[in-house]
């Protein structure tokens, strides 16, 4: 595991608490990992891939306000 840089926040979810954490690359010119943890769970990113699943997770969230509240769509 790389160094850890700095605690970027939590996420609460109804199942308890997450931290993210920025942490440094393995190797020289590799991505940064950020880890999503608790005491009992731990993920790991690379910078690039936790971008793409955060990008992934606000476009579902889109579609599913679309879906529930079709009088809100734009023309």
């Amino acid at each position: 595991m790389g160094e850890r840089i700095r605690d970027i926040g939590k996420l609460r979810l109804p199942q308890g608490e997450l931290t993210v954490e920025l942490n440094a690359a393995m190797q020289a010119g590799g991505d940064r990992l950020i880890h999503l943890q608790s005491p009992s769970f731990r993920m790991e990113f690379g910078e690039r891939e936790f971008l793409a699943m955060c990008g992934a997770v606000l476009l579902a969230e889109d579609h599913l306000n679309r879906l529930k509240h079709p009088e809100r769509r734009e023309p």
